[in-house]
């Protein structure tokens, strides 16, 4: 094999790889805590907003073997009960995978108020097993304060998964 072969081979499976790693880099930025004045701290599980970008645009690239990795990752990085994560992040895999073709060609306005209303009841059902699980009943303001923090950073975050997406990964693979 040739050098230049191997370069390209390798770049090429960066280049594919970009949705996983993406998801991964926003699944450890939720590890910092928010601070926000007369709240406790809130971490934000930011790579939801990237794992939907993904789906939507290039579900080829992101299987459910990686999105169920990324939820037992998110569990075990989070403290959650394992597969509570692994469960939203499945679910979240459902509902945008069935639902591509209705999605594609809206706009990102529609596109932004589609990932807070699917958000919102993954939300409940992250709290509500979160609260079976652990025997007592978690703050219901916590997970609000996620939601809208999640919502509120879907532009940037979205944003930079589309910037990727046109620089590495339209029509090139």
């Amino acid at each position: 094999m040739s050098r230049e072969r191997i370069i390209s081979y390798f770049s090429e499976g960066f280049i594919r790889s970009l949705p996983f790693l993406s998801c991964l880099g926003f699944l450890f930025l939720g590890l910092f805590p928010f601070r926000i004045p007369f709240f406790i701290e809130l971490f934000v599980p930011f790579f939801y907003i990237s794992l939907f970008c993904w789906l939507f645009l290039r579900p080829d690239l992101l299987p459910p073997l990686s999105v169920f990795c990324l939820g037992v990752l998110s569990d075990l990085m989070y403290a959650n009960p394992l597969g509570v994560e692994t469960l939203i992040c499945m679910l979240l895999y459902l509902s945008v995978y069935s639902q591509r073709r209705f999605l594609i060609g809206h706009s990102f306005i529609f596109l932004w108020g589609t990932f807070a209303l699917l958000m919102l009841p993954l939300f409940i059902i992250q709290w509500s097993l979160n609260s079976l699980l652990r025997w007592h009943v978690m703050p219901f303001d916590i997970m609000i304060g996620q939601w809208l923090l999640l919502i509120g950073f879907y532009p940037i975050i979205a944003g930079l998964c589309s910037k990727l997406y046109n620089m590495y990964l339209d029509e090139t693979i």
